[in-house]
């Protein structure tokens, strides 16, 4: 498995799924099937938008802008102090563009894809990835640093995250295989 697709999902363990599934209106079973679905089309998204030009230093700019963004959900684990929805409040706040520039012409194909094979509702959907794409990016942004990788090197290693990613997805909910197969060629494709 990809370090970025474990790094995620680590991320994502604790209350902070409950504290997402808050913050979108939705239950917590619910959000893990939209997250599951979700992380390979954001993925797929970003590896589309790196092979397009520029595209690979407008996400290596944003993952660094968003570097640090993963310091602050440890805040919202059990025991670990602090706590409370803010740390993802702030996020969705301040990712504005960022899906558009991270995405590019996938952006809308991405969300989407999201609402469909998850049952959220567009505005729910949104809210999903505006929280899912900033700690994507605080994780590109750390395997980066920690693997000492050239900004060049981003597609090959979104890609391979991508598939791992859907490999994940198909395990935790096998229903989504047919559909994911079916939006992530639509994404890839453009």
């Amino acid at each position: 498995m990809s370090t970025i697709v474990d790094a995620v999902h680590q991320t994502l363990s604790g209350n902070v799924t409950e504290q997402i599934s808050d913050q979108i209106g939705a239950d917590p079973a619910q959000t893990r099937t939209a997250m599951a679905a979700a992380l390979p089309m954001l993925l797929a998204g970003m590896a589309n938008q790196a092979r397009q030009p520029g595209g690979t230093e407008a996400i290596d700019q944003q993952a660094q802008n968003h570097a640090g963004v993963l310091g602050g959900l440890a805040d919202m684990r059990p025991g670990a102090g602090g706590g409370g929805g803010g740390g993802l409040s702030g996020m969705m706040a301040a990712a504005g563009g960022l899906l558009q520039s991270v995405l590019g012409r996938s952006h809308e194909d991405v969300q989407a894809g999201v609402a469909k094979t998850s049952g959220l509702d567009p505005e729910q959907t949104k809210k999903l990835l505006m929280i899912l794409a900033p700690i994507v990016l605080g994780v590109i942004a750390r395997h980066r640093q920690q693997s000492g990788a050239p900004a060049g090197q981003l597609g090959p290693v979104l890609e391979q995250a991508q598939q791992d990613a859907e490999q994940r997805a198909r395990e935790h909910s096998p229903q989504l295989g047919g559909k994911l197969g079916e939006i992530l060629g639509s994404i890839l494709a453009r």
